[in-house]
C-alpha cells in the first residue's frame, strides 16, 4: 500500500509542477537543437529532480520486492555479479558504468528509474500537444510506471518516445541528427526496437499531414505491414549475420518463432488494448474536428492504429506487444489533447474516467504482481 501511495504522489507532484511551469509551444518557433534543451513545458532541473524522486520511490519498491525478482531480474543480476555480457549492447553499457563506479545491482535498478523517467518527461517538455493534464493521464498507465519494474523495455521505450516527439516538430538537419541519436540508443537497449526505424521511414517520407487518406487503405496497410516486418526482420538478420553476429542472433530470438520465449499472449493481451482500440476509433470518427485543429493528425492516426494491430495480433506474434508499448507515451499525449477539439464534451468527460478506472486497475495489478 505504500508504494502505491508513493507512486501516487510521485505523479501529483509532477502534475503540480508541470501545471506551474506549463508554457505551450508553438511550432513556428522551435527550429534549432537549442530549443531542444531551452524550450518546452518543464525546465531541465525539474526534470533531474523528479527523476531523482522517482529513484527515492524505486529505492523503497527494490527494497520491498528484492526477494521476489522476476526470472529476467534474476538473470540479469547473474550476469551483473559476473561480470558477463548482458542481454543488450546498451545494458552492457550499464551494467560496465555501475561496476566501474563499484555499485551493485541496486544501483543498476536505480539508474534505469533516473534515466527512463528523465527520458519520458524530456519528451512531455519537447512535445508540441502536451499538457500537464496529457502528462497526469500518462501516470495511470504503465507507461511510467514500468520504469520502476522493467529494464531493458524501458530504456527503449523512453528513447523511442523521444524520438517520436521529435517527429512530430518541423523538419531541421538539427532535428534529424537527434531523432537517428535517439532511435540508436532504443536499438542498443532492445532489438524490438529495430521497428522503429521502418515506422521513422514512414513518418518522414510518405505521410503527408495535409492528405485525407482512405481510412479502409489504410488499415489494410497497416496490418500488412505488421503481419510482414517480423519475417522481413529475420529475412535482413541472416544478410547481415557474417558481418554482425551479435545483433543477428538477437534479431532472430525476437522474431523468429519465439515459442520460447516467455511471454503473455491470447484473449488477455487483446483487452489490454481497449483504450487504443476507442483512441483509434475516435481518432477514425472525428477526423474533421480534430485534423482541422491540430498538426500530425496522420502519424497520430497510424501509430493508434499500429498498437491496436499489435494488440489485436499479438496472439500469433509474442514479440508485439512490446513493440505496442514503445509507442504508446506520444499517442496518450496527443490523445488529450484531441479531447478539447472533440463534440459532445461531456459524453468524452466519461468515458475518460472510463479509461482512467481502467489504467489505475492495470497500475494497480502491477504495482501488486511485480
Amino acid at each position: 500500500m505504500l508504494m502505491i501511495f508513493l507512486y501516487a504522489m510521485f505523479a501529483i507532484i509532477s502534475f503540480i509542477v508541470a501545471k506551474i511551469e506549463y508554457k505551450p509551444l508553438k511550432i513556428e518557433k522551435e527550429r534549432t537543437i537549442l530549443s531542444f534543451i531551452k524550450g518546452g513545458q518543464l525546465s531541465l532541473f525539474s526534470i533531474i529532480l523528479l527523476g531523482l524522486f522517482a529513484v527515492v520511490i524505486n529505492m523503497y519498491y527494490t527494497h520491498i520486492t528484492m526477494n521476489q525478482m522476476a526470472s529476467d531480474r534474476l538473470n540479469y543480476e547473474y550476469d551483473f555479479s559476473r561480470d558477463l555480457i548482458a542481454a543488450t549492447a546498451g545494458l552492457t553499457y550499464i551494467f560496465n558504468i555501475v561496476n566501474k563506479h563499484g555499485g551493485n545491482f541496486e544501483d543498476v535498478l536505480y539508474l534505469t528509474t533516473f534515466v527512463s523517467i528523465v527520458g519520458f518527461l524530456l519528451s512531455y517538455k519537447i512535445s508540441k500537444i502536451s499538457t500537464p493534464l496529457g502528462l497526469l493521464f500518462c501516470f495511470f498507465t504503465p507507461c511510467l510506471l514500468n520504469s520502476f519494474v522493467n529494464l531493458k523495455q524501458t530504456y527503449a521505450n523512453a528513447f523511442a518516445s523521444v524520438a517520436i516527439v521529435l517527429m512530430m516538430r518541423n523538419k531541421s538537419w538539427g532535428n534529424e541528427l537527434l531523432i537517428l541519436l535517439f532511435l540508436w540508443l532504443a536499438c542498443q537497449f532492445h532489438p524490438v526496437a529495430f521497428l522503429m526505424i521502418p515506422i521513422y521511414i514512414l513518418f518522414r517520407f510518405f505521410i503527408n499531414d495535409e492528405k485525407k487518406y482512405n481510412l479502409s487503405s489504410v488499415l489494410i496497410v497497416v496490418l500488412l505491414v505488421m503481419v510482414c516486418l517480423g519475417g522481413l526482420l529475420t529475412v535482413i538478420a541472416k544478410l547481415i549475420a557474417p558481418v554482425l553476429p551479435y545483433l543477428a542472433s538477437k534479431l532472430l530470438q525476437y522474431f523468429e518463432g519465439g515459442e520460447d520465449q516467455t511471454a503473455e499472449s491470447g484473449w488477455i493481451v487483446m483487452i489490454k488494448g481497449i483504450y487504443i482500440y476507442y483512441i483509434s476509433y475516435y481518432l477514425m470518427k472525428y477526423r474533421h474536428y480534430i485534423q482541422s485543429n491540430m498538426r500530425f493528425y496522420n502519424h497520430m492516426l497510424i501509430l493508434s492504429l499500429i498498437i491496436s494491430v499489435c494488440y489485436l495480433i499479438s496472439p500469433f506474434y509474442y514479440w508485439l506487444p512490446r513493440t505496442s508499448s514503445l509507442l504508446e507515451f506520444p499517442l496518450l499525449l496527443y490523445w488529450v489533447k484531441c479531447l478539447q477539439f472533440l463534440p459532445k464534451g461531456e459524453q468524452m468527460k466519461y468515458v475518460s474516467l472510463f479509461l482512467i478506472g481502467f489504467f489505475t486497475f492495470r497500475t494497480l495489478m502491477i504495482i501488486f504482481i511485480k
